[in-house]
C-alpha cells in the first residue's frame, strides 16, 4: 500500500513554511540595503565627497540646536578635524556595507552558518550606527528611516539562516 505525502516547502530540512519566508524576505531586504548602500557611496565618490562636505556637515552640526550636544561635541573635536579621513572613509564604509549585505545574501548557501550569522550582525549594526549618526548631526534624507528599519529586521533575523 502506498501512501501520499505532500511536499511542504522547506519541511525536507526541517524547517517550516514561515521560516523559509522570513529566510527569502531577508534575502531580499539584504539585496535592496546592499544595492541602496552601494548607490549612496558611489554618489558620493562620483560628486567628489570630501573633506570640504564633511566640514560642511561638521560645522552646520556644531551650530544646530537640534543636534544633540554629544553630537555636537564630536563634530567639534572630531568629525571637523578629521574631515579629510572622514571624506574619503565614509562614501568607502558605505559602499563597504553595501558589498557587506550582498555577500551575507550571497553567503548563505555556501558558507557556514555561524560566521555568516556574524557577518550579518555586524554589517547590520554598521548600518544602523553608521545611519544614526547621519541621523544625529540633521543630514536626513527619505530613505535613512527605512534603511534604519531594514537593517534593524536584518540583525532581528541574523540567527534565521539555514541549518
Amino acid at each position: 500500500m502506498t501512501t501520499a505525502t505532500t511536499v511542504v516547502p522547506g519541511s525536507a530540512d526541517g524547517t517550516s513554511r514561515r521560516h523559509v519566508a522570513v529566510i527569502v524576505l531577508s534575502g531580499i531586504v539584504g539585496v535592496t540595503l546592499g544595492v541602496l548602500w552601494i548607490g549612496e557611496g558611489w554618489t558620493k565618490y562620483h560628486a567628489g565627497f570630501g573633506a570640504a562636505d564633511i566640514r560642511l556637515v561638521a560645522d552646520s552640526a556644531a551650530q544646530n540646536s537640534r543636534v544633540p550636544g554629544f553630537f555636537q561635541e564630536f563634530c567639534t573635536h572630531i568629525l571637523g578635524p578629521n574631515a579629510g579621513l572622514f571624506g574619503f572613509a565614509m562614501p568607502a564604509l558605505e559602499v563597504a556595507l553595501g558589498i557587506g549585505f550582498i555577500a551575507v545574501v550571497a553567503s548563505r548557501k555556501f558558507a557556514d552558518r555561524l560566521p555568516t550569522t556574524i557577518l550579518a550582525r555586524m554589517v547590520g549594526g554598521g548600518s544602523v550606527f553608521t545611519l544614526t549618526t547621519y541621523w544625529l548631526s540633521d543630514q536626513l534624507i527619505w530613505e535613512y528611516p527605512i534603511m534604519v528599519l531594514l537593517s534593524t529586521f536584518l540583525l532581528a533575523t541574523s540567527s534565521s539562516r539555514p541549518r
